[in-house]
C-alpha cells in the first residue's frame, strides 16, 4: 500500500500563492486603516485643542465679541458667527472641517461697574 502520488503541484502553489497574497492584502489593509485612524485622531484633537484656545480667550477679554469672525491658528483655521446667544464655531485642520456650538453670554465687565 505504498503509493505515490504525481502531479497536484501546480494546484498547491497556487492554493498557497493565494493564501500568501491574501494575507498580504489584509496586513497592508490594516496598515492603511491604522495610518488613517491616528491622522484623523491627531486632527480632532487638534481641532478640540484650538476650540479650547478660542473658548479661554472669549472668556478673558472684556470687550464684546463680533458677529463673525476668524483667526488663523499653527495648526488649522477657526472661523465663528454669532447667532442669538448660540456661537457656531468651524475649525478647519487639514481639509477636515470641524464643528462646534457654544452658547455665548457676552462678559460686559465694563457695565458692571
Amino acid at each position: 500500500m505504498n503509493k505515490h502520488y504525481k502531479g497536484g503541484v501546480l494546484l498547491t502553489a497556487l492554493l498557497f500563492v493565494l493564501l500568501f497574497s491574501f494575507l498580504f492584502t489584509l496586513v497592508v489593509e490594516e496598515a492603511r486603516l491604522t495610518n488613517h485612524f491616528s491622522i484623523r485622531t491627531k486632527d480632532f484633537y487638534s481641532a478640540k485643542i484650538i476650540y479650547s484656545m478660542f473658548c479661554i480667550e472669549i472668556n478673558q477679554e472684556q470687550q464684546l465679541l463680533a458677529n463673525t469672525g476668524m483667526i488663523e491658528y499653527s495648526e488649522g483655521k477657526l472661523s465663528y458667527r454669532l447667532e442669538d446667544e448660540y456661537l457656531f464655531i468651524d475649525i478647519t485642520v487639514n481639509q477636515k472641517k470641524y464643528q462646534f456650538k457654544k452658547k455665548y453670554t457676552a462678559n460686559k465687565k465694563d457695565e458692571k461697574r
